[in-house]
């Protein structure tokens, strides 16, 4: 445990050392952000134009209009675009200064590599999210939103990313080149995003059959988290996505592991 932590905290303060995680940082904060004004003033617009209608006062819903749009539509796909970008330099990023023959060669094993890289990016969401909380500090500080919502959005949102930074990761595995990492990574999550529209498909429910598009579905990656937007939390969606998380980091870990025996 103790090998897997000095990795993670090594790779965190990469991380910091460089600009990108500044970079990072500024840019999810920024964007959001700013989504979250708009999306605030319109409601407030909203509840002055309907506000003393008792049937439009009744339709109006901070969670709905403000917060679930957001973190529940905005911010996975931005999540999507940007999470690849640190995962692109996990394992290529040693290849490219020539110090993954030092890891590799070091009394650690390929899993904990893996593992103590992973934690570090998943250090790094962490500090996105909690940043993002000052927005809903904001919210709580105007009107009355329902938190116990808003927590299991965020535990969606925490886990869809967590799976991003594993595929990401054990993509990156497979190439030295960051740039194709990035692609790996977007490129395979857009096909696991698209899957949930296989079922909405009339000739491909006809072409496959019933059983093979519900399966495929149930492989997307945002065909789960629906449920965390409206506060279910469901274990099925939970076991899913930590799966996913297990099964990407030990692929990952094979390829590591190979590379240790060339």
């Amino acid at each position: 445990m103790r090998s897997i932590l000095t990795i993670a905290r090594r790779e965190l303060s990469t991380y910091f050392v460089s600009p990108l995680a500044y970079l990072i940082l500024s840019v999810f904060l920024l964007v959001v952000g700013l989504s979250f004004c708009l999306n605030l003033i319109s409601f407030a617009n909203e509840c002055l134009i309907y506000g003393s209608n008792p049937y439009f006062q009744q339709q109006l819903n901070v969670n709905e209009q403000v917060v679930r749009p957001l973190f529940g539509g905005f911010v996975p796909v931005f999540l999507l675009i940007l999470f690849p970008a640190i995962t692109m330099r996990l394992l290529p990023e040693e290849k490219r200064q020539g110090t993954n023959e030092l890891i590799l060669t070091s009394p650690v094993s390929s899993l904990q590599i893996v593992l103590g890289k992973y934690l570090g990016a998943l250090a790094i969401s962490l500090v996105m999210l909690a940043g993002s909380l000052a927005f809903v500090a904001v919210l709580a500080g105007v009107s009355n939103p329902d938190l116990k919502s808003i927590a299991s959005l965020y535990l969606g949102v925490f886990l869809l990313g967590a799976t991003f930074l594993a595929i990401g990761l054990c993509l990156s595995a497979f190439t030295d080149n960051q740039v194709l990492a990035y692609v790996l990574g977007v490129g395979a999550l857009l096909i696991l995003w698209f899957l949930s529209g296989i079922s909405k498909s009339n000739s491909l429910n006809q072409t496959l059959g019933d059983r093979a598009t519900n399966f495929l579905s149930n492989l997307s990656v945002i065909e789960h988290f629906p449920d965390f937007t409206k506060g279910v939390v469901d274990t099925q969606h939970i076991v899913y996505y930590l799966s996913v998380i297990v099964f990407s980091l030990l692929v990952a870990q094979r390829v590591v592991d190979s590379h240790r025996w060339r």
